[in-house]
């Protein structure tokens, strides 16, 4: 009988991990954005504009400009073209959408050998089938965007704080993506910006960027 028990937790045990881990290639339930070429000029634009008012307003005090704001095509237009290479993961089908209550929502396909990489990870890898390990997982990320100020220039950062993280649909505890993506992408989620920025508001389509004049 008790072999029997045995024999029943253990089937039920490796069935619950095999629906685990087909569930992690399932694409999440996460609308994908529209974009056109005239996004990405738009964002390119935009976001030069926001750079070069920055070094123009260096040195010098003054109001507060006209707020710029990009919507989820103009960045999801940009992102999709540089974010792999910032992140250092071969990121693909890059979707971004902005909530109420400043949230942001990411979600993007890796291959699941790029992101396993942090012990004790490896060792999971070793049990795997190599074909396993090259098809592409859905990373899904829910966050909280915020400026921060540190350091005595008060140095800014966009921080990004997770507060839901998904692997394809199967939803996991905040704190298992620092266990299992590369640190390197991960400084994204705190990345520096121009000390010029005075405010970021994430708004339902789209994100509101306030400078200095």
């Amino acid at each position: 009988m008790a072999f029997l028990c045995l024999v029943v937790l253990l089937a039920a045990g490796f069935a619950g991990f095999f629906w685990f881990l087909l569930g992690v290639f399932e694409q999440p339930d996460l609308q994908t954005v529209a974009v056109t070429p005239a996004d990405w000029r738009s964002a390119q634009q935009k976001i030069y504009a926001l750079a070069r008012r920055g070094r123009a307003s260096l040195g010098r005090g003054g109001g507060g400009a006209e707020p710029t704001v990009l919507s989820e095509g103009e960045i999801n237009a940009f992102l999709s073209r540089h974010l792999a290479d910032a992140a250092d993961l071969p990121l693909t089908a890059v979707t971004i959408r902005f909530r109420d209550d400043a949230t942001v929502e990411f979600a993007g396909r890796v291959p699941l050998r790029a992101i396993l990489t942090e012990p004790p990870m490896p060792r999971l890898v070793e049990m795997l089938p190599t074909r396993w390990l090259e098809r592409p997982l859905w990373l899904h990320l829910r966050a909280r965007a915020r400026l921060e100020l540190t350091g005595g220039r008060q140095r800014r950062y966009l921080r990004l704080e997770v507060t839901h993280f998904w692997l394809g649909q199967r939803r996991l505890p905040a704190f298992l993506l620092r266990l299992i993506v590369n640190p390197a992408a991960l400084r994204l989620l705190r990345s520096p910006v121009p000390e010029t920025m005075e405010g970021l508001v994430v708004e339902p389509g789209r994100v509101l960027i306030r400078t200095a004049s």
